[in-house]
C-alpha cells in the first residue's frame, strides 16, 4: 500500500543503531510484559494528557478526585 514507506522501514533496520535499539525494546518487553499482565496499570490507572482532558470535558471531574481520593487512580508527577 505505501512501498516507499515499508522500504524506508526495512532500511532504517538495516542501520546498526537503529538494530540494536530495537533489540534493546524488545528485550525490555519480554522482561516488563513476559507474565501476561501489565505492571503500570495491574491496580491503578493512570491519568494524564488527553485523558484527563476526555474526563474534564465530559463532565468527570468529581469522579477523577473521587478516583484519586480512593487510591484507584494515579496522575504522574513532572519532577
Amino acid at each position: 500500500m505505501y512501498p516507499k514507506i515499508f522500504r524506508w522501514n526495512r532500511e532504517m533496520r538495516l542501520q546498526r543503531a537503529v538494530a540494536e535499539d530495537l533489540g534493546y525494546v524488545k528485550r525490555c518487553l519480554v522482561e516488563k510484559f513476559e507474565s501476561g499482565q501489565s505492571p503500570y496499570e495491574a491496580e491503578k490507572i493512570v491519568w494524564r494528557g488527553d485523558r484527563i482532558e476526555w474526563l474534564l470535558a465530559h463532565g468527570f471531574g468529581e469522579w477523577l478526585l473521587a478516583e484519586l481520593a480512593a487510591g484507584r487512580a494515579v496522575v504522574p508527577r513532572w519532577v
